[in-house]
């Protein structure tokens, strides 16, 4: 039981931190859009479920 998870922690972590940077390229492509037009924030933008991540995202950048 030991190897398979040997194997899939990295790829675990991996997908981890794709995910934290996809997150935060999307969050900055929002608050460029945002400021393009000038009403709009990330929060806005972007919906409930990815608030906390991009809070997390930010606050560990």
């Amino acid at each position: 039981m030991q190897r398979p998870f040997k194997t899939f922690a990295p790829l675990l972590i991996t997908a981890l931190l794709g995910a934290g940077v996809t997150v935060t390229v999307v969050s900055l492509a929002a608050m460029i859009v945002g400021l393009g037009r000038g009403s709009l924030t990330a929060q806005e933008i972007l919906p409930d479920p990815l608030r906390i991540p991009l809070a997390v995202a930010m606050a560990t950048a």
